[in-house]
């Protein structure tokens, strides 16, 4: 739990975990409880979840003259509420963000207001590599000016994609050492950044969103790493749909679209030649209430099941969560709740 104001990141135990015993593996449940565990930095912004790590980036602040900083931590760190974290420390602040990747983490790097190609100089336009060493990560590479208003990342078992101003960056790793394309922008952007990137371990292209909320401007894309290309993802929302929240399912089968008219968009990937396109599959209304009646400041939101294809749906306005099958599209489970839902997280033993 991220409390920004606080300079503060909360855990809660969900209360499950697992044993190996040799002969089996077996499942313990007990009551989920807050964790002693915390992590403390300020401005804490973008959380990273990768290969059973987690990066949190801290912008630091301008006007105290705290610089930026990355804290990586692991479910052991957590439980055994260590205080030897490795980080990665900064000497300025920066809107920045962090993908971990066994003992690496390719992260942003905010060069001098002076030589920057940001438009916004809070915004990086670089990304360094940098490799753990007793507990500090230190720089071995760096990608200066390729990526500037940097915002949005995400990574999968082969490629780290980050998106810039005109382009996305994608790294990858060959020989030891990381190598850079950028992939420019489809012409349907317009003008618009990429500012969001999801990425799975299992799917071999990145879907990227571009937004512009003053318009009311929503557009995804394709990102094919391997082939350097970008295409136009067609969702196919109905008029006046507006995304609320998006993602992958647990195994990367789907993509995963919910919309302010209480639908929710099922995507599958498609090969064509040697372009992999995300079409639509079904669409699954999870809502039959007055959509005039959704309280303020709350959307339908939801969070993935990360060990069976299963998703989870908030409705404000009904005040339950849902529990949809993907594969059956359909609802499965009803959870009232006897106050506003504004947000959910899924919490368990993931596959």
């Amino acid at each position: 739990m991220t409390s920004y104001a606080n300079a503060l990141i909360e855990f809660v135990d969900g209360g499950v975990w697992r044993e190996d015993h040799v002969e089996h593996l077996h499942d313990y449940k007990e009551s989920p409880s807050l964790s002693d565990f915390t992590l403390e930095g300020s401005s804490p912004t973008h959380l990273v979840s990768h290969d059973s790590q987690l990066a949190v980036f801290f912008d630091g602040d301008a006007d105290s003259s705290t610089p930026a900083s990355v804290q990586v931590v692991t479910d052991t760190n957590i439980a055994a509420e260590s205080t030897d974290i490795s980080t990665l420390s900064y000497t300025v602040n920066m809107h920045g963000v962090a993908e971990p990747e066994d003992d690496m983490l390719i992260s942003t790097v905010r060069r001098d207001d002076s030589v920057t190609f940001s438009a916004n100089p809070i915004l990086p336009d670089s990304v360094g590599v940098y490799h753990l060493h007793d507990g500090e990560y230190e720089q071995e590479q760096v990608f200066e000016g390729l990526c500037p208003d940097l915002h949005g990342s995400s990574i999968n078992d082969d490629y780290v994609a980050f998106g810039c101003t005109g382009s996305v960056l994608v790294l990858h790793e060959h020989d030891d050492l990381y190598e850079s394309v950028n992939i420019a922008n489809d012409d349907v952007l317009n003008g618009l950044r990429v500012g969001s990137i999801f990425g799975h371990e299992d799917a071999d292209t990145f879907i990227g969103l571009a937004a512009e909320s003053a318009s009311d401007t929503y557009v995804f894309v394709t990102i094919d790493p391997e082939a350097a290309t970008m295409v136009e993802m067609d969702w196919e929302p109905e008029e006046g749909a507006t995304p609320t929240a998006y993602g992958f399912s647990y195994d990367g089968e789907h993509f995963l679209i919910l919309d302010d008219l209480g639908n929710l968009s099922v995507l599958s990937a498609h090969s064509e030649t040697d372009t992999v396109t995300w079409e639509l599959e079904t669409r699954i209304n999870i809502s039959s209430g007055d959509l005039a009646d959704m309280p303020d400041n709350v959307s339908f939101s939801m969070t993935v099941s990360q060990n069976a294809g299963y998703v989870y749906i908030v409705d404000p306005i009904a005040m339950h969560v849902l529990k949809i099958d993907l594969e059956g599209a359909e609802v499965v489970g009803d959870i009232e709740v006897d106050f506003v839902p504004s947000a959910v997280s899924w919490l368990g033993i993931a596959e």
